[in-house]
């Protein structure tokens, strides 16, 4: 459950950031495009969590090394594919934008 809080929580944090960058004038359309993949692609991973989650409750917890296995593994591959190039992108955006980006989150 702590894994499908964080990922919750970085879901959240993707789609302010797409929000933030898409209200600023000086951002490339580019780097916007590519941050709100990015968010789709979080989202997506957050998706197979929750399945993984639901399975994981619906069949019980026989094998709950190889249950908990499976949901690192996603988290893992949504910390590669995902935050890290966004990393990348956030630094692209610091420098190309003169507005500073609110860090409040409307919750």
């Amino acid at each position: 459950m702590a894994t499908l809080a964080l990922e919750m929580f970085d879901l959240v944090l993707d789609w302010n950031s797409y929000y933030e960058v898409r209200t600023t004038e000086d951002t490339e359309n580019e780097i916007k495009y590519s941050i709100l993949n990015f968010a789709s692609i979080g989202t997506i991973f957050f998706i197979l969590i929750i399945i993984n989650e639901f399975v994981t409750f619906c069949h019980g917890y026989d094998d709950e090394e190889n249950d908990k296995s499976y949901a690192i593994g996603l988290s893992l591959l949504s910390t590669i594919f995902k935050d890290c190039p966004q990393m990348g992108l956030a630094i692209a955006v610091s420098l190309t934008t003169k507005e500073l980006l609110s860090l409040s989150l409307s919750l």
